[in-house]
């Protein structure tokens, strides 16, 4: 069930601000690869190739950033 209203675009803001704050703190490169991994959908390979990465890099890089943010959303949480 979606809603639309208050609730829903308070929900939205508050998940924005966290992206933001955490891409905020990540690298340059990561936070590129964030958004080509979390936000843009991209296939590892086509991750690998323009980061010039290999693809074990990809995974093992996305498992970390996974890891960062659970992190900030639990500090966050609290």
């Amino acid at each position: 069930i979606t809603t639309d209203g208050p609730e829903s675009s308070l929900l939205e803001r508050e998940q924005r601000t966290f992206v933001d704050a955490a891409f905020a703190r990540m690298s340059p490169r990561d936070r590129t690869f964030a958004e080509m991994y979390f936000a843009d959908a991209r296939t590892p390979d086509d991750i690998a190739k323009e980061m010039g990465i290999s693809l074990s890099t990809v995974y093992s890089k996305k498992a970390k950033i996974k890891v960062r943010l659970r992190a900030l959303a639990a500090a966050t949480a609290a």
